[in-house]
């Protein structure tokens, strides 16, 4: 059986552990969402260049630096949610019982999730985001396909292009956690610890 001494030093170790976590999460949702702005500055650059130099070739330019940006964005939007899963279902819940306490700490973590309108902020979102990485390096690419001629070389670039672009798409989708989340309950132990009986996910 653990002393209050070591309750406390598992305490302590579990809040330091908690602001590396939220730290590391804060840091990464910044990277994410700055990289909307520099995929909508890349599309601009690239539009910009096409038209003043009158090269749809270079259309090309932009299905590659748009699926390397959106793979590093839905990187970091999974380690963003990642981070959450966490504290809710293993930090969260060992502080809890070491506190004894009657309700969730951290109770943002799971309050957030559970607004009325959730999964609506979640489709719209997953719009975005396929208009922002995959619909427009698509219309660029059907753009260069339909002003031809198009060299054959190129032609199977674009091919290629198109087949990174679709399977970004895919996983955009795959990672949108469009699902209600699981009621969060507490039941208690035989000890009297609260512990929670179905953390969300």
């Amino acid at each position: 059986m653990s002393t209050a001494s070591e309750d406390v030093s598992e305490g302590r170790l579990l809040l330091v552990e908690y602001d590396q976590v939220k730290g590391e999460q804060r840091a990464r949702i910044t990277h994410r969402d700055g990289l909307v702005y520099t995929t909508i500055a890349a599309m601009a650059g690239v539009i910009a260049a096409v038209i003043s130099a009158k090269a749809p070739a270079l259309l090309l330019v932009l299905p590659p630096v748009s699926v390397l940006l959106g793979w590093t964005y839905l990187t970091n939007d999974e380690k963003v949610s990642a981070a959450g899963r966490y504290v809710r279902e293993r930090i969260g819940p060992r502080l809890e019982a070491l506190a004894n306490a009657s309700e969730p700490v951290f109770g943002w973590e799971i309050a957030h999730r559970n607004g009325p309108r959730r999964r609506a902020r979640k489709v719209m979102q997953l719009v975005v985001d396929l208009v922002a990485f995959c619909a427009a390096p698509a219309a660029a690419l059907v753009t260069f396909w339909v002003l031809g001629p198009v060299p054959v070389g190129l032609i199977v670039v674009s091919v290629a292009e198109s087949l990174l672009v679709a399977a970004l798409a895919v996983f955009v989708v795959l990672e949108a956690d469009l699902r209600k989340p699981a009621a969060v309950a507490t039941v208690p132990a035989p000890d009297g610890v609260i512990e929670q009986a179905g953390p969300p996910r």
